[in-house]
This record gives C-alpha cells, sequence and structure tokens, in this order.
C-alpha cells in the first residue's frame, strides 16, 4: 500500500458502503500508507438507503423500509468509532443517497428537512459530503443546507446526474 499511497494520496473507498468498517482493517490501512496518505469512506448504505431495494444482496431486508435510516446513534457507533484507526489520515465521510424515486415518497422538501437534521446531529470535527442520484435535488436550497452544517456536495459523474460542470455551475 505504500508505493500506492505515493502515486494516489487521496482515495475514496467504497467497501464501507456494503458494510460497517472494522477497526482492524483501518488500523491496517494506516499503518501500510505514507503519512500524507488520506482515505475518503462511503458510508455504509444501512444509514443512507431509506427502503431496502427488492434484490438478492439485502436478504430479508429487500423490499422493506430501513429502519436505521439516518440513524445518528449507529453511524457515531458502527462508523465513526472503526474509522478512528485512521486518525490523521482520515478523508471525508460520504453520504452516498441512492435515487428517491417519486413513489418513495421522498421529494425535495422531504430530503432536504430529513438531511438537515441528520447533519446538524452529526459530530463535529470530521469532513462530511452529500452524494446525491436526484438531479431535481440540485437546488439552491440544497446547496444553502449543505454549507450552512460545513458539508460539500460531491461532484459525481452518475448515469441520470448532470455533467460534473453543470455540478459545479449550480453550486
Amino acid at each position: 500500500l505504500a508505493e500506492f499511497s505515493e502515486l494516489f494520496p487521496t482515495v475514496t473507498a467504497d467497501f464501507a458502503l456494503y458494510d460497517f468498517p472494522k477497526e482492524e482493517k483501518m488500523r491496517a490501512i494506516h499503518d501500510q500508507t505514507t503519512d500524507h496518505f488520506k482515505l475518503s469512506l462511503k458510508v455504509t448504505d444501512r444509514i443512507t438507503i431509506k427502503r431496502y431495494p427488492n434484490i438478492p444482496r439485502y436478504g430479508p431486508n429487500a423490499g422493506t423500509v430501513n429502519p436505521d435510516f439516518l440513524n445518528v446513534e449507529l453511524f457515531e457507533d458502527a462508523f465513526l468509532k472503526p474509522i478512528e484507526a485512521l486518525k490523521a489520515k482520515r478523508g471525508a465521510i460520504i453520504f452516498e443517497f441512492s435515487t428517491f424515486h417519486p413513489n418513495s415518497g421522498v421529494t425535495l422538501e422531504a430530503f432536504g428537512e430529513m438531511v438537515n437534521t441528520f447533519l446538524g446531529r452529526l459530530p463535529k470535527g470530521y469532513e462530511y459530503a452529500v452524494e446525491l442520484r436526484n438531479s431535481e435535488f440540485l437546488t439552491n436550497e440544497y446547496f444553502t443546507m449543505l454549507a450552512s452544517h460545513g458539508v460539500a456536495h460531491v461532484l459525481n459523474n452518475w448515469t441520470r446526474m448532470p455533467p460534473i460542470l453543470n455540478q459545479i455551475q449550480l453550486a
């Protein structure tokens, strides 16, 4: 990892999207990378999915409402605690929200209210960012809400999102 961390001093990892990070793995990444290396992690989808997709990966939860959606206590205990082992090598913590379809009941206004409350309850001292899959949520209100919490918008090149240049212009 040391040679890799010289070439890529900042890396975003998706592995934490699928399961909570393990302290041992975070410690190993810390110990095997150079001093200037930073690892940004996507938050486990158990925190960011409102309803589990009806696919085999979610087992008995498939198609059900997620009771842990935006659960601050679970996020602090199961996500933040293990990544403390990264110490100064901890980069941004990214909340990736899957597409909210019209039948989900999550409108721009509802999303803004839920995320605003959630971000307001998060512990300080971390770099947070939000990644969307709903282009219609890219509004002045969204960017103002993120700014009020010191949270960044993740520029992404996902299928149904506008080109990155457009996202920059909207911001």
